[in-house]
């Protein structure tokens, strides 16, 4: 429902970048309906985003798209359009993937099974340059713990080695690759184990492909010396 709304006062701006025409669509009709926002612009990739002339003070975007995801969607956003504040609406619900978003440059992070007067509320916050995380998320990300106590947001060594595992490759190539040593990567290796409780390389490989760290560029094979 409308809300009423100084008319001196423009109505936020908001771009959706989403590959799903259906939820595209869901989007805009919902913010439309508000006096205060209004949906200029949407793309399903972020070639098609960056080729947009418009001006925009939000962006609401999905996590994984067809040329990104991951944090990768948020750099690009924030590279193209470092003025404007970037939302995650994403199918992904893990608190790591939250955070991993936050760390890159979005302020906010709700998931697709939010209620429809959630996400009205939180592209408001983000219009106005406040964090909003959604309650269940934020509440583990404040944690930052499983229930047995233990971190799962995970540092960028960890990332690097939970990518290159999940991807296929022996610990003495992903040490070669890092430049560490095999006892460094397997200590690193056990520890990843524990925090995200996993114990099969195809539960690592379901948890990396669920945060997106699958597509980050630079790291694609060990290096051959």
């Amino acid at each position: 429902m409308a809300m009423d709304w100084p008319e001196a006062r423009p109505p936020r701006r908001v771009f959706i970048l989403d590959d799903h025409t259906v939820v595209r669509a869901g989007v805009r009709l919902l913010l439309d309906d508000e006096a205060d926002l209004v949906v200029v612009g949407e793309s399903s990739s972020i070639a098609e985003f960056v080729s947009y002339p418009v001006a925009y003070e939000v962006v609401v975007a999905d996590l994984i798209l067809p040329d990104a995801s991951g944090e990768q969607v948020v750099t690009a956003v924030r590279g193209h359009a470092p003025a404007a504040n970037v939302l995650i609406l994403s199918m992904v619900d893990d608190v790591n993937a939250a955070a991993l978003a936050l760390r890159a440059g979005a302020i906010g992070y709700l998931t697709k099974d939010a209620a429809a007067l959630e996400l009205v509320d939180a592209v408001r916050s983000v219009a106005e340059g406040r964090r909003y995380l959604q309650p269940a998320l934020g509440a583990q990300l404040a944690t930052a713990a499983t229930p047995a106590g233990r971190s799962t947001v995970l540092r960028d060594d960890e990332l690097a080695v939970l990518r290159l595992l999940a991807l296929g490759h022996t610990n003495a190539e992903v040490a070669r690759f890092l430049g560490v040593s095999l006892r460094t990567v397997e200590s690193r290796r056990a520890r990843l184990f524990g925090k995200l409780g996993v114990r099969t390389r195809a539960e690592l490989f379901r948890y990396a492909a669920d945060i997106g760290v699958l597509n980050r560029s630079g790291l694609d094979s060990p290096h051959r010396r």
